[in-house]
């Protein structure tokens, strides 16, 4: 395997524009025997949908060749708000935990696929289960007789439970955060509203977050930050669904970067530019953690 950092370089131009030249803080890897898509979203902890963003023209299906060059977008922005136990962010299919103000890990998640959205909510853990059984709602009973098939009252631990070998509950009816036995949907919204992660994840979720923990469920399609040495923006295409409103989530986060640089006595303008250049370029909403320099707003 070969990493090397990628580095976006933004310069102001002659002409007033401003020139995007490649990505910052992502590794670059090198696959070294045939493998899919899905085993190297496990191995890298990066959310399946998230390499499929962050490399063009690639399939989410695909069997990646020996040789084949993937950007791994593995070095994201926090969300913004508290640093304070776990933050579920739906944009990203991302769940972030803190201890004591500093954060202790970062996995990939499934969500809610379109019709059973996850819901924004601000809970706690109320329960932690290992090995739980799992008692599917009439929902999803329906869902199965509708297809001719049948579930029991209860499905057992074991290999055949959707909700893998531990299991989070939250102070929210009917969702929880769980392991899995599917996990080639971790990193996608697939689930009926559940939270999914791969089971070394939630195995390791479930030693160390205690019982009372908070848990913000959000949805932050633009992350970003501004400094000395000028903007970070992580963007992702905002999620469909009554629930999330994603246009104005992101029209709302680029009015407030708007706001900052105007504070800072920069140049509005010249962001709205290289904004525009993004789109064209579309390379604005990859997940991948972009610059731009104090010199370039100026």
């Amino acid at each position: 395997m070969r990493r090397s950092l990628l580095v976006l370089s933004i310069v102001a131009l002659s002409n007033g524009g401003v020139a995007a030249a490649w990505v910052n803080d992502a590794d670059q890897i090198t696959i070294e025997s045939a493998e899919t898509l899905a085993a190297v979203a496990r191995r890298t902890g990066v959310p399946l949908d998230g390499l499929v963003s962050a490399n063009e023209h690639l399939d989410i299906r695909a069997t990646l060749e020996k040789g084949r060059l993937l950007r791994i977008p593995n070095a994201p922005l926090e969300p913004s708000g508290p640093r304070d136990g776990l933050v579920v962010n739906l944009a990203e299919l991302r769940v972030y935990y803190f201890v004591n103000d500093a954060l202790a890990n970062v996995f990939p998640i499934g969500i809610g696929r379109t019709g059973n959205d996850t819901p924004l909510a601000d809970t706690r853990i109320t329960r932690v289960d290992a090995e739980p059984s799992w008692r599917p709602p009439a929902s999803i009973h329906a869902e199965y007789r509708a297809h001719g098939l049948s579930l029991p009252a209860v499905v057992l631990p074991g290999p055949d439970n959707p909700l893998g070998g531990h299991a989070l509950r939250l102070n929210l009816p009917g969702y929880l955060l769980h392991g899995t036995n599917a996990p080639e949907g971790v990193g996608l919204r697939v689930s009926h509203g559940c939270i999914r992660l791969y089971n070394e994840h939630i195995a390791i979720l479930a030693e160390t977050v205690p019982v009372g923990t908070r848990v913000r469920i959000v949805n932050e399609p633009v992350k970003w930050r501004l400094d000395e040495a000028g903007l970070l923006i992580e963007a992702y295409r905002p999620l469909t669904g009554k629930r999330y409103e994603g246009a104005a989530a992101v029209s709302d986060a680029l009015d407030g970067i708007r706001a900052a640089i105007a504070a800072k006595g920069l140049s509005v303008a010249r962001f709205d530019t290289w904004l525009e250049e993004r789109h064209v370029a579309r390379d604005l909403f990859t997940g991948l953690v972009l610059t731009l320099s104090v010199e370039a707003l100026s």
